[in-house]
């Protein structure tokens, strides 16, 4: 491709304006259409392998077909966020030129602006402004059935003026149920973004390393990637030659070449052997003096964190080949109650409905004279609470104390309830189905109680609302996500009319 060509797609013609940059993938240039006028741009595949190439286009051609970018429009606009997908395939059969053609945009990769000053500039709620975007953006796609595969800083680009994140190098997002299948896993990820068990061979990329890559970022972001990942602490530093991303450690680790203690995030509480703690302390080499100054940076920098934050870092890191990840709504969640402490309060404190008092709105209405006013009927659902506010949950026959004795706090039961119809759970962890409930689908999901609190994960095929007490979707669950449920908030399947009401 050069500049000034004219090239053809769809029977629409465009100039060739400029190379924008240049990859391993291929190479991205800014095109003019002369039918609207507007700028666009197309990236240029580098692909020499033939069926992997033959995936990449069947993948470009799903994307256009499925029209993902109108998928995501609504919850795009609403977060300012933009994920920018091919919109026409374009092939050059003298050339054997293969690529696709994109909205242009402009602003900096996140990767720029740590480089330039950016992120050293910006405060502490401004970044986790922008954090949220790249975890709504992740969330978004996996509630499509989408993986992002190769989350890193130079694959999210920020206008500051507009305040839009916007999604780059979107060829690489693949359908999750081709991913299974081997035929679209094109990358393994990029550096220290790579997941520990895609490197180790233990897994395809999937949904788990999306959520390691972006766990990754946001602690990396956050503490101005000073060190390239959670594991770089003393056992990571001490392999000679360092390693240049996640799969050479694994090389290096079958080869007995690296201290094993890389396994430990850098702040774990238990075990300091890859700690940040001693890392160059002592050195008298001016290099090393001036990264340990670097290091302390981190140090003091996580000493400053909302301890709700660290918790969700311990989730992510504690052991870097773990299935069980922080998903990305609730880094979503995490960051909107930090940004907004009086809101988490409001939400997270009782409800009024749940010591609702009659009034004159919800008070049986007064008898006529001389006639005995019928009582009104309770649903399933009222029966139940009823039951559960009466009796309280079972206590085997002995084991109840005097009631002089100081009364203990005992969980209580799970009521699951739909179109007039409860359940009231009382097992740690039970099978939701369906049809108890009024509901088509045989089986909903499992419902799983830790201490006093409840967590739901879904077992349908299609996406999962998951609906805050105001009425509002806080976050959406794909098969075999996770996400602690408040009391009084509802499940309800995309595909489905009614919803689910989680109440304990």
């Amino acid at each position: 491709m050069n500049v000034k060509e004219i090239i053809t797609v769809e029977n629409i013609r465009y100039e060739v304006i400029e190379q924008l940059g240049a990859g391993g993938q291929g190479s991205v240039w800014k095109i003019k259409s002369k039918s609207d006028g507007k700028f666009y741009a197309i990236k240029i595949l580098n692909e020499a392998d033939v069926a992997r190439r033959a995936n990449k286009i069947a993948n470009i051609r799903q994307f256009i077909n499925e029209k993902l970018d109108e998928k995501l429009r609504d919850k795009d606009v609403k977060y300012g966020i933009n994920h920018v997908f091919p919109v026409a395939l374009y092939y050059n059969a003298a050339t054997q030129e293969t690529g696709y053609i994109m909205e242009f945009v402009s602003g900096k990769t996140l990767s720029k602006m740590l480089v330039d000053g950016t992120v050293a500039a910006m405060n502490f709620e401004d970044r986790l402004k922008l954090l949220k975007k790249v975890a709504v953006a992740v969330d978004a796609l996996h509630n499509i059935g989408y993986c992002y595969t190769d989350i890193s800083f130079g694959n999210f680009m920020y206008d500051a003026k507009s305040d839009v994140l916007y999604v780059i190098d979107c060829e690489n997002v693949t359908c999750s149920a081709y991913i299974k299948n081997g035929q679209r896993d094109f990358l393994k990820g990029t550096g220290f973004f790579i997941a520990p068990e895609v490197a180790f061979g233990r897994a395809r990329v999937s949904y788990e390393s999306d959520k390691y890559a972006l766990a990754t970022l946001i602690f990396c972001f956050l503490t101005d990637n000073i060190i390239p990942s959670a594991y770089h602490g003393k056992a990571m530093y001490s392999a000679q030659p360092a390693c240049q991303d996640m799969t050479e450690v694994a090389e290096m680790e079958a080869d007995d070449d690296i201290d094993k203690n890389w396994r430990f995030f850098v702040f774990d509480e238990t075990n300091r052997s890859n700690g940040l703690d001693d890392l160059c302390k002592h050195s008298k080499n001016p290099e090393n003096i001036a990264f340990r100054k670097r290091v302390e940076k981190v140090i003091a920098i996580w000493g400053r964190m909302p301890p709700s934050l660290k918790a969700l870092f311990r989730k992510a890191f504690d052991d870097p080949f773990k299935n069980n990840r922080p998903l990305p709504s609730m880094w979503v969640r995490e960051i909107d109650n930090i940004l907004s402490p009086a809101k988490a309060a409001t939400t997270n404190a009782p409800t009024a409905q749940a010591v609702k008092k009659p009034t004159a709105q919800n008070s049986a209405p007064a008898p006529e004279s001389g006639k005995i006013a019928a009582a009104p009927r309770l649903s399933d659902y009222e029966k139940a609470r009823e039951k559960i506010n009466k009796y309280g949950s079972f206590v085997p026959a002995g084991a109840r104390k005097s009631p002089a004795a100081p009364q203990t706090a005992v969980p209580k039961p799970c009521l699951v309830s739909s179109v007039g119809k409860a359940v009231a759970l009382t097992a740690d962890e039970t099978v939701v189905e369906g049809a108890p409930l009024g509901l088509a689908q045989k089986i909903v999901g499992t419902l799983k109680r830790t201490g006093s609190e409840y967590s739901f994960t879904s077992s349908l095929q299609t996406a999962v609302d998951v609906i805050g007490r105001d009425g509002s979707v806080k976050s959406q669950l794909c098969r075999g996500q996770t996400v602690m449920l408040e009391s009084g908030e509802s499940i309800k399947p995309v595909l489905s009319t009614v919803s689910i009401r989680i109440d304990y």
